[in-house]
């Protein structure tokens, strides 16, 4: 019970709900046609997940967010138990990547060597509080049409900043974090600017 919702943008972006319920255990198993950069968050239940070049099992469960690299033509199998299953994955193509990693080689040579190495990889965080609120706001997106498309287009952006950020804290800038005062602020503002 349940399905796939794929959303592909002209930015070489694509959005994956998994929403499903089972009944009982299965086994996926596939590979990818191209290398694959991604994120993936859980959200309800938890699975397996495992590769041909790993004889390791990794355990993916809710409140979880991770980064992954899969190369060209790597088997892999997605162990899913009798549960109610809610993810959400986005996915980046190649020239999408190269532009998130232009001038800052550095921080991502981790993701560039894994697919020279034709290996898969993946790093595990949990789910922050402002992440929970973007994916909350995905799977209750209240426009349709093109409106619906730019939206989670935007949302699936904003997911992949505060990703970068967990990845890498030198993205984060301390200075421009908001405080409790500066949405107090932004209430008179508003206030101010409705009369």
């Amino acid at each position: 019970m349940g399905g796939w919702d794929i959303d592909v943008f002209s930015s070489g972006l694509t959005l994956i709900v998994m929403d499903t319920v089972l009944h009982k255990p299965i086994k996926i198993q596939g590979a990818f046609k191209k290398p694959v950069v991604g994120l993936g968050f859980c959200l309800a239940g938890e699975f397996d997940l495992s590769w041909m070049s790993s004889k390791t099992r990794s355990n993916i469960r809710a409140g979880q967010s991770g980064f992954f690299t899969f190369p060209k033509d790597l088997e892999m199998t997605q162990h899913l138990p009798a549960d109610h299953l809610l993810r959400i994955y986005l996915m980046l193509e190649g020239e999408m990547l190269s532009s998130f990693t232009q001038g800052d080689e550095d921080y991502f040579s981790p993701v560039i060597k894994s697919f020279e190495k034709k290996r898969a990889d993946r790093v595990v965080h949990s789910t922050t509080a402002l992440m929970r609120t973007v994916l909350h706001q995905i799977l209750h997106c209240p426009y349709c049409g093109k409106a619906r498309h730019i939206y989670l287009e935007s949302k699936a952006m904003e997911l992949i900043s505060y990703k970068m950020a967990q990845l890498h804290p030198a993205f984060t800038c301390p200075e421009n974090e908001l405080k409790r005062s500066d949405y107090d602020n932004y209430g008179q503002i508003s206030f101010m600017f409705g009369k």
